[in-house]
Order: C-alpha cells, then structure tokens, then sequence
C-alpha cells in the first residue's frame, strides 16, 4: 500500500471554499471545500502521513487519482521514501554505571549483535572516537541516564551531522522512553522533535490543576542539578521490557515499524506506542 508523507504545515482558513497552506516547499492557496476539509482533518489529528487508502475513503475513489496528482503536483504531499535499512548490528551507548552493568549481565548472546560501551558523558572524545568507526550498517542507541537535556541536545545534533542512524531512550515522568529511529536521509521526525513535544504535552497538562505536577517537581530537580538520577533500575517488570525493547531494537526486520513510532515503558512493564511526529520548531528538515 502506498504512503503519503504530509510535510509539515499550516493552515489559514478564510472560509470554507478558501484557504492558504503553507509548508516547506512554500504558498498554496486552495478553493476547493473537499481539500481545505481534507488538511484541516490532518491538522487535527496531527497526521504526517497517510495511506492511499485513507486518501481514498475521504475523498471516495472515484476523486482518489485527480486529487492524489494535484496534491503531489502541488507539493502538498509527497511520496514516501522507501527505508531500506538493513543495519547487522547495535552499539549502545550508556551513561550509567548501574545499568551497563545490568544489561551487560543480562544480554549476553552474541547473536544478538549487540554491544554496550559505557561512558562518561556523550560530550568526550571517547564518544566521539567510537562514531568515528561506526560503519553505514549500524544503529546507535544513546542512553541517557541521568538525562541532560543540553547533553541530550547535543548528541542528537552530532550524530544528525555525522549522518549515524540512532534512536534514543531514557527515564522521564516515571516512565522510560525509546524514540523512534532516526536517519537524517530519511527526513523522519527527529529524537529532539520527540523529547520536545513529550515535555511540551507533560507541562501544559499541570497547567490545569492548582497542585503542582511531578513534572513540575522533576524540572525543579534537574534545574538544581542536572545529573540527578530519577529512574534507579531496580524495577524488575520495567527493566525486563527495556531489555525486550533493545532486542526488538536490533533486528532490522522491524525498521519501518520503529522509524515511525515511539516506545513508553510504564512502571508495570507494559509498553505503549504512538507516531513519532515532526516539532514545529526542530531543524531536522534542514
């Protein structure tokens, strides 16, 4: 089945048989009411793909291939890259101590292809040393714990320009997260358009209640000191599903699926997923 990417836009609504969209490919004005409906859905469901087939059930298929043409002639929307990954190996990076030597114990196969290297911070020449001698058929997996977002930040951007494919995890909210996996080729959402809107939809939530939030406190926190440790890994349910979760990680078998999606492990073990989706404000597009 056929995919549609929607790259990222906004709409102007003048009325309902006018509207202006603009995106990165830049102006469209549109007069036609089934089209404007069709990205204001977009808008609200915050849609950045979408198949041939949900092309076809809005706009009925006998419309389907006249609207798809001028939509793609249009550079309102473009076909999807197809991701042909098949990575041979993961090399996961981590900061702590206490879980290197977890998942050292632990995953322990070497058909797993998987290898840990632990560090001191991500910003050392050491970090830099080893993606120097990353090969093309490699995925990356940064661990942060404790999380610094400068640091955090930082590797994204780094390993965006040494063009390394990657995904990130760390603990946050009481939860533990996996992003999606990255290639800047790809032109995907982003680990930082992740981490942006997951801390962008925590805070406006406490916004509606008088109490302050743990997000709230956690903040506090890390503004006080930035290597505070919130997640000590000795839940055994959520460290059995972080474990799953590397080993899924490490087979690229299933990169379309996590190129797409993030991963939040619960306090009881139970992953959840949803689409990863571009930040307004992130440079990845560049």
């Amino acid at each position: 089945m056929k995919v549609y990417l929607i790259p990222q836009f906004v709409i102007l609504n003048e009325d309902s048989n006018n509207a202006v969209i603009q995106n990165k490919n830049g102006i469209s004005q549109l007069t036609d009411k089934g089209i404007i409906d069709f990205f204001n859905k977009l808008d609200q469901l915050h849609k950045n793909k979408v198949t041939e087939k949900f092309i076809e059930n809005f706009f009925g298929s006998v419309q389907y291939e006249s609207v798809v043409n001028f939509l793609l002639t249009s550079q309102l929307i473009e076909r999807e890259k197809n991701i042909d990954s098949k990575y041979k190996r993961s090399v996961v990076f981590i900061n702590s101590s206490k879980i290197y030597s977890l998942m050292k114990k632990v995953i322990t196969k070497n058909e797993y292809n998987i290898r840990f290297e632990l560090i001191d911070t991500f910003q050392s020449k050491k970090f830099m040393y080893e993606i120097e001698k990353i090969s093309d058929d490699t995925l990356v997996v940064p661990i942060f714990s404790p999380l610094d977002l400068n640091e955090y930040t930082w590797t994204c951007d780094y390993l965006r320009k040494k063009e390394i494919m990657y995904c990130t995890a760390f603990p946050y909210n009481s939860n533990f997260y996996f992003s999606n996996i990255y290639s800047y080729n790809w032109k995907n959402a982003c680990p930082k358009c992740f981490i942006s809107e997951l801390i962008s939809s925590l805070r406006s939530t406490g916004k509606f209640y008088s109490m302050p939030t743990f997000q709230t406190v956690v903040d506090i926190i890390y503004n006080e000191n930035l290597k505070f440790e919130i997640y000590d890994f000795n839940n055994l349910s959520m460290n059995l599903e972080i474990m799953k979760a590397l080993l899924e990680l490490s087979d690229s078998k299933n990169i379309d699926f996590f190129s797409s999606n993030h991963r939040e492990i619960d306090i009881s073990g139970v992953s959840n997923f949803d689409q990863s989706v571009h930040w307004e404000l992130c440079n990845c597009l560049e």
